[in-house]
């Protein structure tokens, strides 16, 4: 009787139900997809890995976990057989029974996962041993069989492309032909791999069946050290040593693959070894990491943020498949039963009004939100103390009054935007005592602000220009100019990830354990850094401390920080000066510090550069109890030019008052902007987007377009736009093709690479920001 045809239909539906089957480690390897190539940050710290001074110590750990993860994916189900049912091995005949397994021996081969064919393998290899027939599998049998065995491999091919598209994001071409098409060719393969006709066609023509040769554990030998090799050769981050990790990761996939379809009996007793290594060792050594990340998220800061991420992500995809095991044994929806009631709590739990675990920082202070002068008052005082100087100016150079909008953008728009400050100061000891009227911004331009302005005012009796410059040790040892990159050349990423996926996911779940979440400990690493990097502990004191008063004698620019109301959509905002009597005007603002329920304490100065800064979900919107919810200002306004405009009319409102400085004087507007695409008219380009993301494109666009629109109105004159500028890389010895420069990414996220930071140091001594930083400033003979 004639065999049926195995059709295209069949082939299909038993590849369909081998990824139901294997659904959880499908979502995760398409999360690690999304991770590596659809989040932007992720290119630069592909950059941050190779560049750490611990690089060795960075890249070990993020290959073994990209080995475990792969591992699982590739053996879990696994676990999830039923051992009495019959392997699919025609009958053995005088197999030896005498030897006995040690203990070590059978925990091996409980917890060590071996597929149907390894170990029929083995025992046809034992001496002893005389073997009926060879080892037979239905087609089904063969895609369960080889599917996760391509999944991981294919895990490995997405991680080791997200390092060419890195390289072609940089360098505008691929590490080699075709670059990541590559990605979607090996997926063609690995779906003809699958196909087990296809299979036996390619074994029968093209003699692939070399399992009883040495090629294979020749081949796994050889990938293992070129991947160490290569590892030994990395200089730092040049475009040479992307290259060789992409390499290197590429040849982790084949020596995956390698061990994980070979059946040659050396393979076999390598992988055995190895895994033992890996389920016994590194696997539990990467979930008791995570565990501590549960303790305390700043353990592993030094690792970098993808490490950290690759071991949450092991360490959650370990307890969902625990959880689906129990349930296996159980016959119960044990996993889906927790995820639903998980989703839950969380829900009961965010609406709880005793649920303090987001509340925002805040410490005791005597100082009064009434202590602070009237916005009307503010501006005649300030203008009253210039006046002098705006009179003693000429027609050609009239006196600056600078108002700066600092657009948001994580660390990026921090760091240029202090830079910035930081030239400017560096040029005047008037910018900031007499030039600057005021300063706002959103996200992390506002971050930048905040630090600016906490130095400046601590410095304002002892000018000096080196004030926001690094000593001559520090500029030798970093590499950098200014104190603004040495506090930006920290990981501020790594421990709230580690909270986002560890503790701060189990306390909105549970509700009732007490510990800091992401956002107060981000806090404290950026008074840490300050303190590093400025020499003094500013950013833990009272919102209030410094903001413009009578008695401190020239009166100091307004600094407004903002943020953005969830529950109303409304901008709030925490000014250093009353606005609510300005009706019609300033007024339209709630302001937090006027408004706050408690009289005998106050958010710090960095709680308020969080609560202006706030994007979730890597940081969590924040609580003020009685008061409202409160996130990122950038949702609203990512620039601040509303606040700006509106303390330009409260300015002009004055100034009218004063006919005799009429033409002695000249508003200047500094917008502080970031430019995310590659070219100046990429922005241009008409790109169509499906029905389906519109939506989520339209809001995410139109958050980045309100900028644009403040500067339209008044023109760029003063725009200062950062953008990827060229630096030279590391010389190496006896590599004379090396290049001498390239433009490193530079991502809108909470961690900059060395690189990074470098390019923007760069770009601020360009003509083109040179040019217009000191035009700002006022004109001397």
């Amino acid at each position: 009787m004639s065999k049926s045809k195995y059709t295209i239909k069949d082939y299909l539906s038993d590849l369909f139900e081998v990824v139901k089957v294997h659904s959880l480690s499908l979502t995760f390897v398409i999360i690690i997809y999304i991770l590596f190539w659809f989040v932007p940050q992720i290119n630069d710290l592909i950059l941050v890995i190779i560049q750490v001074p611990n690089d060795f110590l960075v890249i070990t750990l993020f290959f073994a976990s990209i080995i475990v993860f792969a591992l699982i994916v590739s053996n879990i189900q696994s676990y999830f057989k039923d051992i009495n049912k019959k392997r699919q091995i025609k009958p053995f005949h005088n197999i030896d029974t005498a030897a006995k397994s040690s203990r070590f021996k059978t925990v091996v081969q409980k917890v060590v996962p071996q597929d149907e064919k390894e170990i029929a393998v083995q025992e046809e290899s034992r001496p002893k041993t005389l073997v009926k027939a060879s080892f037979w599998e239905s087609k089904k049998g063969y895609i369960h069989r080889m599917f996760p065995k391509l999944l991981s491999t294919y895990l490995i091919m997405i991680i080791a492309f997200s390092v060419n598209n890195t390289y072609e994001q940089i360098y505008s071409k691929p590490i080699f032909f075709l670059g990541n098409w590559w990605l979607l060719i090996i997926l063609g393969v690995f779906l003809l791999i699958l196909h087990p006709d296809i299979m036996r066609w390619l074994r029968a023509n093209t003699k692939l069946n070399i399992s009883y040769t040495f090629l294979p554990p020749v081949i796994a030998i050889l990938c293992l050290l070129l991947i160490m090799a290569l590892g030994f050769m990395n200089k730092g981050g040049t475009y040479r040593d992307t290259r060789r990790f992409f390499i290197s990761i590429s040849l982790l996939g084949i020596l995956f693959y390698q061990l994980s379809v070979s059946y040659n009996i050396h393979i076999i007793k390598i992988k055995k070894i190895l895994s033992v290594v890996v389920v016994l060792i590194i696997i539990p050594t990467i979930f008791i990491m995570y565990i501590i990340l549960y303790i305390d998220p700043t353990v592993l800061k030094k690792v970098t943020p993808l490490v950290v991420t690759m071991i949450c992500l092991i360490g959650i995809f370990s307890i969902f498949n625990v959880l689906r095991l129990l349930g296996h044994i159980s016959k119960l929806p044990v996993l889906t039963s927790c995820i639903i009631v998980g989703i839950v709590l969380t829900i009961i739990n965010a609406n709880r009004n005793n649920f303090q675990h987001y509340e925002v920082s805040e410490v005791p202070t005597a100082i009064s939100p009434n202590s602070r002068l009237d916005i009307d008052s503010y501006v005649k005082l300030w203008v009253e103390d210039r006046k002098e100087d705006i009179l003693k100016c000429h027609t050609e150079a009239k006196f600056p009054i600078i108002l700066v909008s600092a657009e948001g953008g994580g660390s990026r728009a921090g760091l240029w935007s202090l830079l910035v400050h930081s030239y400017l100061y560096e040029k005047s000891e008037d910018y900031f005592n007499k030039y600057l009227f005021s300063i706002t911004g959103a996200s992390g331009g506002n971050v930048g602000n905040n630090i600016f302005y906490a130095h400046a005012f601590d410095k304002r009796d002892q000018y000096d220009k080196t004030n926001f410059l690094l000593n001559t040790y520090k500029a030798k040892t970093l590499g950098f100019k200014y104190k603004a990159s040495e506090f930006y050349n920290e990981d501020y990423l790594s421990v709230s990830v580690a909270s986002l996926l560890g503790r701060d996911l189990l306390q909105s779940i549970v509700g009732f354990l007490d510990f800091k979440d992401r956002g107060k400990l981000l806090e404290i690493e950026w008074e840490k850094s300050f303190n590093k990097a400025f020499g003094k502990d500013l950013l833990s004191e009272p919102y209030l401390t410094i903001m413009p008063k009578k008695e401190n004698g020239f009166m100091i620019p307004i600094l407004v920080t903002n943020t953005t109301d969830a529950q109303f959509g409304n901008l709030n905002i925490m000014s250093s000066v009353k606005t609510e009597k300005d009706i019609g005007n300033m007024a339209i603002f709630k302001d937090i510090i006027t408004n706050y329920p408690k009289k005998d304490t106050m958010v710090k100065r960095s709680t308020a550069m969080l609560l202006n800064a706030r994007f979730p979900y890597i940081s969590p919107t924040a609580r003020i109890t009685g008061l409202g919810q409160y996130g990122d200002a950038g949702y609203y306004d990512n620039i601040g030019g509303v606040v700006t405009k509106r303390l330009e009319t409260a300015l002009l409102k004055e100034l009218a008052n004063h006919e005799d400085l009429k033409g002695k004087y000249r508003i200047k507007h500094l917008f502080i902007t970031n430019n995310p695409y590659e070219g100046d008219d990429d922005h241009k380009k008409v790109n169509y987007s499906s029905q389906l993301i519109t939506p989520a494109k339209m809001i995410l666009n139109a958050t980045f377009a309100h900028p644009n629109e403040i500067i339209n109105a008044y023109g760029d004159d003063f725009k200062i736009e950062s953008k990827r500028t060229y630096i030279p890389v590391k010389k190496v010895s006896l590599n004379f093709d090396e290049e001498k420069k390239f433009r490193p990414i530079l991502p809108l996220g909470r961690y900059l690479s060395w690189s990074a930071i470098k390019s923007l140091e760069e770009r601020l001594k360009h003509k083109e920001v040179t040019g217009k930083l000191d035009s700002l400033l006022l004109k001397t003979k």
